[in-house]
């Protein structure tokens, strides 16, 4: 539950974000029923959606303590897992792109 409502709750911002950001993207399907922020059209169904599953994303990390563990964990181990990741593909780009190697001595 951790990392679904988590994600989910991502997936709402980010819908409201693309329309804050660049309103002028052809969208292929909008739900009826927006209402006026700074002048940004904001879609309720992401505002609603947003709002309710991080409600209850804080809930369940308040009220479950092994979701709250085991999420926080799980989520830690796949951010350093990235970062590893990210470190060594961006090394092996550099060395390919400037021809930097290693050699053994």
């Amino acid at each position: 539950m951790f990392g679904s409502l988590l994600t989910f709750a991502l997936a709402h911002l980010a819908i409201i974000m693309l329309r804050i950001r660049k309103p002028e993207l052809p969208r292929p399907f909008k739900l009826p029923g927006k209402i006026k922020i700074a002048g940004k059209e904001i879609p309720i169904i992401s505002l609603l959606g947003l709002i309710s599953t991080f409600s209850i994303w804080v809930v369940v990390i308040i009220l479950e303590p092994f979701s709250r563990w085991a999420g926080i964990i799980w989520m830690s181990l796949g951010l350093m897992l990235y970062f590893i990741y990210k470190g060594v593909r961006r090394r092996k780009k550099e060395e390919e792109q400037f021809g930097v190697y290693k050699h053994k001595e």
